[in-house]
């Protein structure tokens, strides 16, 4: 009795990420073989390197379903931004019903090793957090947003406190959407880490810094950025002025209102979409936004 009285599991801290295919059952009744080989091909040329890359392991993979855990958030973080980059530009030939593209969820927590295998809550949240991404997106508990917001460029957005299945407390999500990812470059640098002093010189880094100053900045009194403002926020960020169409171009398709003006930008916040244009132009930088 004393002996099971001290008996503990074999339990450790983990990041968790779960990804599973959007829908995979609509894909395998089109074209099973067709669907199984694609996905086969994506895990063996982006999701199993990424995750290696990035100090992680797969753990299991099941039909559509992939299980990995690291051993910090960062490296979960950064491997998912990496997968879902270069998903998105090998599958972006294809038709839209037709591309594999995953939803990722990530958390910090509580893990049950038994065997190769991990359980327990902490890979439930993940995979609830997964069920709640868009697809080509991903979302995170507000552990591992703790853990990666002062670290990593990467735009989350709160999307607040959500009940989840079989989970007893309000998970907080924090979402990368599919659109915001598209403004990081095509295919992260491997290995890239703002702790090893390259993430302030990336690319990755100085457009994302850019993109959370506007939105910052946009909220601020009638939501509106004034002549010159978006210019000079780019240019305190070492994001040259020619960038800046194309940028905006994918904040009007991540919900946000973006204004060519006289060839100076203006970007609303999403609250204000709805009184608003969604885009207008007038001047130099009006035929550069791509609606």
């Amino acid at each position: 009795m004393a002996a099971a009285l001290h008996r503990t599991d074999d339990r450790r801290l983990a990041a968790i990420l779960v990804a599973d295919v959007a829908g995979y059952s609509r894909l395998m009744s089109r074209d099973e073989r067709g669907t199984l080989d694609r996905l086969r091909a994506l895990r063996k040329s982006f999701v199993e390197p990424a995750v290696a890359r990035h100090g992680g392991r797969v753990v299991k993979l099941t039909g559509d379903g992939i299980l990995a855990e690291f051993a910090s958030a960062v490296g979960a973080v950064e491997a998912a931004v990496e997968v879902q980059a270069a998903v998105a530009g090998h599958e972006a030939a294809r038709a839209e019903d037709d591309r594999l593209r995953f939803r990722i969820g990530i958390n910090l927590g509580d893990v049950v090793v038994d065997g190769d295998d991990i359980l327990g809550d902490g890979v439930n949240v993940a995979a609830r957090l997964a069920a709640l991404a868009e697809p080509g997106g991903l979302c995170a508990s507000g552990a591992v947003h703790d853990q990666v917001r002062d670290k990593l460029p990467y735009p989350f957005e709160d999307w607040g406190e959500r009940a989840v299945k079989n989970i007893p407390r309000p998970v907080r999500v924090q979402a990368l959407r599919p659109e915001l990812l598209a403004v990081l470059p095509r295919a992260v640098t491997p290995g890239w880490s703002t702790e090893r002093g390259a993430g302030e010189d990336s690319v990755a880094h100085r457009r994302a810094a850019l993109l959370e100053a506007l939105r910052a900045a946009a909220r601020v009194g009638d939501g509106r950025l004034g002549p010159g403002r978006v210019e000079a926020l780019a240019d305190a960020r070492g994001v040259a002025a020619e960038e800046l169409p194309a940028l905006v171009a994918r904040w009007y398709k991540a919900g946000q209102v973006a204004i060519s003006w006289g060839g100076t930008l203006e970007v609303l916040p999403e609250a204000a979409a709805d009184a608003s244009p969604a885009i207008r132009g007038r001047g130099a930088g009006s035929d550069a936004v791509d609606r």
